[in-house]
């Protein structure tokens, strides 16, 4: 599902990663709210869900 970004209350890395696909909104927006609720990068809990490796991020933000 493609993400409208006029209408989605995702910003930033969840809405760049719902409209790669990598991520549903849903997903996002559950990462995001446990995010907030453990005080903790978005990016740590992409990683802790098991949806991507530290090492796989790493290793797509050097080829950017």
């Amino acid at each position: 599902m493609a993400a409208n970004p006029q209408n989605s209350p995702l910003s930033g890395l969840a809405r760049a990663l719902v409209q790669a696909g990598r991520l549903t909104e849903a997903e996002a927006e559950s990462l995001l709210a446990h995010s907030a609720a453990s005080r903790t990068s978005l990016i740590e809990q992409i990683v802790n869900a098991n949806k991507a490796t530290f090492l796989a991020w790493m290793l797509h933000k050097e080829g950017e």
